[in-house]
């Protein structure tokens, strides 16, 4: 067995300002240094999903995942084995020239365990196995953190992650028929939320949000600093997936692990809570369902069982149900003037349509965010959103991006999500809807965050409860933005260039494929990227196509989109695909920036990075993550440097999952990410970590 050598380490580049220019000089980095397990009883080296905020005062926290103690195992559904129970921890620095902008292990603070639930166990389940066999016999289940989301404004930060430990006495479990019954608790959710700012106590204030009746996965927070009065309060939302049958292990077809949640049984709802001071309060708001998934009790009749502690040989039956189930949303928190905020959501669900259709919708809402809406009659646990997508089409991975100030064109929001006839993995668009302000107006009413204010348009009975009645809506087509990015020819044949209609239909190319889309919002720019390959199949079941990562602008003032630019520029024969891109913007100017230049806002300046895997045949699968490389461009990506890794890769480690933060000016620049050391002689055995380095460009 191949031993695995773990870290969380730290590295800094420095470099003269003519690096961002068009003449390529390249990145020059410090060497790392670790600090995932600083503090932390670390025997396996388990760090994992690393991230990286930056408050508004410039102080960096970073949050990840770690084991804690060896002795305390516990069964992943995702990866199908044993490992150690994870915590959360966090760790602060506020960089300065005098400690070279975070450079050194020492300039950051001890990790604090804002979990702390790995020693300790709410449920006991069969999940141990002794060659092969599984116990008989009930042990106990450690509590497990899973992927911390940390989203900070102000001096405001929160952290929120699903759990295996969950109080009380609701908590329930699934027994795996796929998995020769293995039993695994559902999770519940967290949030531990902090001010920063001087005048309050820096501690974290963690809390547990559900109870564990129903598996909890997919939680976002998102908030806002507000002044009320001369209290500086946080306003925060948290949403997150509730499916009452279990969490669903998944076919497999698409790209990822499976078990993400992305697969769910009828009566799977998003639900929603708010907080108007987070830090002193909590998210002590009623938790509410947004969606209208659930509608019945009955028996699903496809899925493993599920059982509670208190009769762990007596299947439960009656579990909430419908006809549609609700996954992976995306939420905001956004500011309109002296108004109060509005909450933004958007999700996945699947259609309803009694095998008729396997695809999913997009369905989005927006409202103020101390009033969700909830519906009435048959519907009263939440109402329908409004259908953006294609009805009759399969869309998923809806993202989208606001701005608090929108731009003089008006732009407030860019949604985008992938779309096509195929499901279950196959190839998609990326598509795009806009939202406007109307200019002048004084109306905070129009938000420009409302179905109505989107382009293109989309059909005012979009609202529609079921799939007949979906069936009649008549949305304008979203602009499809990766359309002939290259336009088909055998893979042999050179690359011409794109020739996209951003009319076109997702059929019209129906060899490509496009995924990983990220994107941006800096005044009246909308900068979005994407993964893309020339031919879906080709890519996936042979090593002969790749996928590169690609980019585009929207000039909201001249209503022109730029042409797709390959960034990645990976060649076929390099034998790697892109992984994990990521487009950042620049952050807002601080109240200094008349003083201090580095902390005005560069709106012109947009950071990428991505990962690498080897491009292997997917039903032998086995591909082995490469090395994460760096970009920016100062003239809003017109162009870009030659991108550049930090220094000392080699064939015996892997990184990915890049995180990136950077000053409001763009000349310094962090980036965390996880990597795993491959090394035959260490003790250590797991294959995830989370890694932070740090890039200056004074």
């Amino acid at each position: 067995m191949m031993k695995i050598k773990i870290s969380l380490g730290l590295s800094v580049l420095l470099l003269a300002s003519s690096v961002c220019a068009a003449d390529g000089v390249p990145l020059d980095f410090t060497v790392p240094t670790t600090l995932s397990n600083e503090g932390v009883i670390n025997e396996n080296g388990g760090a994992f999903k690393s991230k990286l905020v930056r408050l508004g005062n410039g102080m960096l926290v970073t949050a990840y995942g770690d084991h804690v103690d060896s002795r305390h195992n516990v069964y992943d559904v995702k990866s199908d084995s044993v490992r150690p129970a994870r915590d959360i921890f966090v760790r602060t620095c506020m960089p300065s020239d005098a400690n070279a902008q975070c450079a050194a292990q020492a300039s950051w603070s001890p990790a604090i365990n804002i979990s702390n639930t790995a020693d300790k166990s709410s449920i006991s389940t069969k999940w141990e196995e002794t060659d092969g066999v599984l116990s008989t016999v009930a042990t106990p289940f450690y509590g497990d953190s899973g992927k911390p989301n940390i989203f900070n404004s102000g001096s405001f930060a929160v952290v929120s992650w699903t759990d295996k430990y969950c109080e009380g006495d609701e908590q329930r479990m699934i027994s795996y028929n796929e998995r020769d019954g293995i039993t695994v608790p559902f999770q519940c959710v967290y949030a531990s939320a902090i001010d920063f700012s001087p005048a309050t106590p820096t501690e974290w204030k963690t809390q547990q949000i559900t109870s564990g009746v129903r598996d909890a996965m997919q939680d976002v927070n998102k908030g806002l600093s507000a002044l009320v009065g001369d209290i500086n309060k946080g306003r925060w939302i948290l949403t997150w997936q509730e499916d009452p049958h279990g969490l669903q292990i998944g076919g497999g077809d698409g790209p990822g692990e499976g078990a993400s949640g992305a697969n769910v049984t009828h009566g799977t709802d998003i639900w929603y809570t708010y907080s108007y001071h987070v830090a002193v309060d909590g998210f002590n708001r009623p938790r509410t369902r947004i969606t209208n998934n659930y509608t019945n009790d009955a028996q699903s009749g496809n899925t493993s069982p599920v059982y509670h502690p208190s009769a762990p040989d007596t299947e439960i039956t009656e579990l909430e149900t419908g006809n549609t189930g609700a996954s992976r949303a995306n939420s905001a928190l956004v500011k309109l003037g002296n108004a109060t905020p509005r909450a933004v959501i958007a999700y996945e669900e699947t259609k309803g349509a009694n095998r008729l259709d396997s695809g999913k919708y997009v369905r989005y809402h927006q409202f103020i965010f101390n009033q969700p809406t909830v519906g009435t009659g048959p519907y009263a646990y939440g109402e329908p959103g409004y259908i953006i997508s294609d009805p009759a089409e399969n869309s998923r991975r809806v993202r989208f991006v606001t701005q608090a100030t929108e731009g003089v064109s008006g732009l407030k929001m860019g949604i985008f999500w992938r779309q096509g006839y195929a499901v279950e993995g196959g190839p998609g668009d990326i598509m795009v809807r806009l939202g406007f302000r109307p200019v002048g107006s004084v109306n905070l009413a129009e938000s420009g965050l409302r179905v109505e204010d989107m382009v293109p348009a989309v059909d005012p009975a979009a609202n529609a409860i079921d799939y007949e009645a979906a069936k009649l809506i008549n949305n304008t087509p979203a602009l499809n933005i990766s359309s002939n990015t290259v336009p088909w020819a055998r893979v042999s044949v050179p690359d011409a260039p794109s020739t996209n209609n951003l009319t076109d239909t997702t059929d019209l190319n129906a060899y490509e494929d496009a995924r990983a889309h990220r994107a941006a919002l800096r005044g009246d720019d909308f900068y979005i990227g994407y993964s893309y390959a020339r031919d879906w199949a080709v890519a996936t079941y042979t090593d002969q196509d790749n996928y590169n990562f690609w980019y585009r602008r929207y000039d909201a003032i001249a209503g022109v989109w730029t042409n797709a630019s390959n960034v990645s520029q990976i060649p076929r024969g390099d034998m790697l695909h892109v992984k994990e891109p990521r487009l950042v913007g620049m952050a807002g100017s601080m109240p200094n920036c008349a003083t201090v230049p580095e902390n005005c806002q560069n709106k012109s300046a947009i950071l990428l990075a991505w990962g690498t895997e080897t491009n292997v045949y997917s039903h032998i699968g086995g591909s082995t993550e490469g090395d994460v490389v760096y970009t920016m461009s100062k003239d809003k990506g017109d162009t870009y440097p030659t991108p550049v890794s930090v220094p000392g890769y080699d064939g015996s480690m892997s990184r990915f999952e890049s995180q990136l933060r950077a000053s409001p000016a763009g000349n310094i620049v962090w980036s965390v990410w996880n990597e795993d050391r491959h090394d035959l002689n260490a003790t250590f055995n797991q294959l995830s970590v989370s890694d932070t380095r740090t890039i200056a460009v004074p």
